[in-house]
């Protein structure tokens, strides 16, 4: 049995979640499909780690440990994606369903999530999945380690390359 939506969106970036909770406070019955975290690129992997590492290292003084900032980060990071999570989890007329959404008939889904399978219709269906950077190999040395590429989408945590990140302090 499929449950039916006036509009389905799928991922909960900052796109999709303008326009689940726009509609939802108009009233319309909403679904908020969501394969990994909530706040896209923004929340997790952009602007807001970037802005807090900025801020913090605007404070770095020596004898500081870099590693304590980069947990700062993640924890600021993770602080704001739970509640951005929370809050979308109880507003009226808004479903949220983590899961993989798949097209499987003009205005019908398949979102599975933890092995079961959901069937969802709606009137109206928004992609809102963002997009992905198109990587270019290079053979450039960096601190003399070949094809060391950092990008967004790299988890603060999970640095690629083998040297420390050391924020700096730019009068």
């Amino acid at each position: 049995m499929s449950e039916h939506f006036s509009t389905i969106v799928i991922g909960a970036g900052s796109g999709g979640m303008t326009v689940a909770i726009g509609l939802a406070r108009l009233g319309r019955k909403v679904a908020l499909i969501e394969g990994h975290h909530v706040g896209g690129d923004c929340t997790n992997v952009g602007c807001v780690p970037s802005k807090t590492l900025i801020h913090l290292a605007k404070n770095f003084r020596p004898g500081m440990n870099p590693d304590e900032i980069l947990q700062e980060v993640i924890r600021k990071r993770d602080a704001l994606r739970d509640k951005e999570t929370e809050e979308v989890q109880h507003l009226e007329n808004l479903t949220f369903i983590h899961g993989m959404a798949k097209f499987t008939a003009p205005k019908k889904l398949s979102v599975t999530q933890d092995g079961t399978t959901r069937e969802l219709t709606a009137d109206n269906i928004v992609i809102a999945t963002g997009a992905r950077p198109r990587m270019i190999v290079s053979t450039m040395a960096f601190h003399g380690y070949l094809n060391c590429v950092i990008r967004s989408r790299v988890r603060i945590h999970k640095i690629l390359c083998p040297f420390r990140i050391c924020p700096v302090r730019i009068k």
